[in-house]
């Protein structure tokens, strides 16, 4: 169900064409993504981890880097983005499924973006295209990307 739902909020019509048939080519697409974020020590069911996941996923596409983060960064961003969520009004007022909903959102947005960056990586032309819309995407959501640099503590302003 919150597959059907996040296809239904892609405001364009050919990618949500696009993303039901990505969905159904690939039923267990969202074991594959919580085995896989799980590797890196997220818990595919909290929102936050999702988040933070997302966070470096697409930070990685804006540098147009295939990021894969130690335990420390892990844990930094973690920790980042927990004490912003324990701040946000919204995540003390939405059900679990809700913040289930969001944490699938946010795992299916960053294994989108691994899965652009794996086809374009050797393009330069479309990886700097990835790059923008990673940047543009990021900052509909708040973040300036070009403001931060990912590093064993977390992310820090860049210099």
């Amino acid at each position: 169900q919150n597959l059907r739902n996040f296809v239904a909020r892609t405001p364009v019509e050919a990618g949500r064409a696009d993303l039901e048939q990505m969905f159904a080519a690939q039923p267990t697409l969202m074991d594959d993504i919580a085995a896989g974020v799980r590797a890196y020590g997220f818990d595919p069911h909290n929102v936050a981890d999702a988040y933070a996941v997302w966070w470096i996923n697409i930070w990685g596409a804006s540098q147009k880097r295939n990021i894969e983060p130690d335990a420390a960064t892990v844990a930094a961003v973690k920790q980042q983005v927990y004490a912003a969520f324990a701040e946000t009004p919204y995540l003390k007022q939405v059900s679990d499924a809700e913040r289930q909903q969001d944490a699938e959102a946010f795992l299916v947005q960053a294994a989108l973006l691994g899965s652009a960056f794996e086809q374009m990586k050797s393009d330069p032309a479309k990886l700097e295209q990835l790059a923008n819309a990673a940047r543009q995407g990021a900052k509909a959501q708040g973040l300036d990307l070009t403001k931060m640099t990912l590093t064993s503590n977390g992310f820090v302003p860049s210099k």
